[in-house]
């Protein structure tokens, strides 16, 4: 908003007076009006002494609220003779208004009852109206003079005086305003100026001394101008070091990218290396269980939400406990090893068979056209299976028992359900000793 010091200072010097002459005056007027309010009041509570005053005299006369005669008379006296009050009036004990000034908008032709009754100190407040009480127990008569203080009045004299008071303000403004202007213009602008032209003629090549009106002073404008100076020589310096530097940088730059990319290529590598040995088994080289997992549910989400076939088989090895005992665990890792080279040249690569752990193994089968092609599967593992290998002089062979589950949302409505249809259909036939065994009848999905 503003571009110089001197303007910002100003502006800050004009809104800090103008908060100041405003505190003031607020102050000065919130007094002036708190003076003027008790002035017109107790005014107002001398002419409610007076006009009660004259009611007493007239009922030791002996005379009644109501035989007042010319009383109303003196309502108007009072309010002509004290300026600030603008009504006055008599009321009874039951409220009525018996004698008054003149019409006053702001009241009615008689007042609540109650209002008088409760009434019980000499003189009460309420707003700018005095109500003060006429108790006559000998005569059995109450009644109240009710006096009316004029606010217009208070409000002339208060705008009268604020009037006043914004014209000193408002001069006293002005003329600080053009003092602080010539204290800024000599001891701020000039020399503001001169060290803004000399920071503008600086050139690190070629330096320059500060002027001697700069150099000499021994204000925060001189201290700014010196600690420019030193900070100049000093930026010369760093600039040479920092170009011989910046040649040291380049030369190693080369070397630097090259070690990063070779850093790069290893870490790659490394991470390649351990998602296989984290998804691998490592006596058999075939996928391990988590890796299994991980493809049979995806492959199960895909499957139904494209309406295609997928089928899971399980097997579990029969003699493969046998031959660790007698042979020893030796001949049973030879046993797994020959298995899984055996059913991985068999199979279609899109076919994943996967060690679970121990002798249990696991085949997923993701496309096939009729339930005779899972039975032809089926029938070839379990003849790989069962083929005998040789072991020190020796032919050894093992089983396989098979569980096979194939995807029906109806019966089987989650990948969870699936996999233990599988499971449930191993062991039964592991029990009747069959090669292998369906969950239920193999459902066939009906190809886009």
């Amino acid at each position: 908003m503003f571009s110089s010091i001197r303007a910002k200072i100003l502006f800050l010097f004009i809104v800090g007076m103008f908060v100041i002459v405003s505190a003031v005056i607020t102050f000065v007027l919130t007094e002036v009006n708190k003076h003027y309010t008790d002035s017109f009041y107790k005014r107002g509570q001398i002419a409610a002494e007076d006009l009660s005053s004259r009611a007493r005299r007239l009922f030791q006369l002996g005379l009644l609220l109501d035989e007042f005669l010319g009383f109303e008379q003196q309502c108007i006296e009072i309010v002509k003779t004290n300026p600030g009050i603008s009504y006055a009036a008599l009321v009874d004990n039951n409220g009525n208004i018996l004698y008054q000034s003149g019409y006053h908008p702001s009241q009615n032709s008689s007042l609540e009852k109650s209002s008088v009754i409760n009434t019980q100190s000499v003189t009460k407040k309420r707003g700018l109206q005095i109500r003060h009480p006429l108790k006559f127990p000998s005569y059995n008569e109450n009644g109240m003079v009710l006096i009316t203080v004029d606010q217009n009045a208070i409000d002339v004299e208060v705008n009268a005086l604020l009037n006043k008071m914004l014209v000193v303000g408002v001069v006293l403004t002005i003329v600080g305003t053009l003092i602080v202007l010539e204290f800024l213009r000599r001891n701020l602008g000039l020399p503001v100026n001169a060290l803004l032209q000399h920071i503008k003629s600086v050139n690190l090549e070629q330096t320059r001394t500060l002027p001697d009106q700069l150099e000499k002073r021994d204000d925060e404008i001189g201290t700014i101008a010196n600690t420019f100076g030193n900070l100049l020589q000093k930026l010369v310096g760093t600039q040479n070091a920092l170009l011989a530097a910046n040649e040291d940088l380049r030369g190693h730059t080369h070397s630097l990218e090259k070690t990063v990319k070779e850093r790069t290529r290893e870490l790659r590598h490394a991470n390649e290396e351990l998602q296989r040995l984290a998804h691998t088994d490592t006596l058999t080289g075939l996928p391990n269980r988590l890796y299994f997992m991980d493809l049979f549910y995806s492959s199960y989400a895909h499957a139904v939400r494209h309406g295609q076939n997928l089928a899971v088989y399980l097997l579990d090895l029969n003699g493969f406990k046998q031959i660790n005992d007698q042979f020893g665990h030796a001949a049973g890792d030879l046993t797994l090893k020959v298995i899984a080279q055996r059913i991985k040249k068999s199979f279609r690569e899109d076919d994943t068979f996967s060690r679970l752990g121990g002798d249990e193994f696991a085949l997923l089968v993701k496309e096939y056209s009729c339930s005779e092609d899972l039975i032809y599967i089926a029938e070839k593992a379990s003849a790989i299976i069962s083929e005998s290998y040789a072991w020190e002089g020796r032919w050894l062979s093992v089983g396989a028992s098979i569980g096979i589950a194939t995807l029906n949302t109806e019966t089987l409505p989650s990948a969870d359900d699936l996999l233990g249809a599988a499971d449930a259909a191993m062991y039964e036939a592991k029990r009747q000793s069959a090669p292998y065994k369906f969950a239920i009848k193999p459902a066939v999905q009906t190809q886009p």
